[in-house]
């Protein structure tokens, strides 16, 4: 019983979660689910007792470290979201 709300709840929740995506950039969207991220943690941390150990932190950079990653390729190969989408619109 308990599984299937949990199930239940997780689908609807992710249904809602795509459909408010429609009327938000892919930036932005992109941003919000790396603060849920941040958010669940801190949760965990404060509301959970969660340990801080070695691993949190070692994860945090992982995830901090990919993110800029992703963004200093872009920048070295010279994409910008801006510039794609003025390209775009004008042609």
């Amino acid at each position: 019983m308990v599984s299937g709300g949990i199930i239940v709840s997780a689908i609807l929740g992710q249904l809602t979660m795509n459909h408010g995506f429609g009327y938000c950039r892919s930036w932005e969207g992109g941003l919000y689910l790396t603060s849920e991220v941040v958010f669940t943690g801190l949760a965990g941390i404060a509301l959970l007792g969660d340990p801080v150990g070695w691993r949190f932190f070692t994860g945090g950079k992982l995830i901090l470290g990919s993110a800029m990653a992703i963004q200093l390729e872009q920048v070295l190969r010279g994409r910008s979201h801006s510039s794609d989408m003025t390209v775009r619109e004008v042609a």
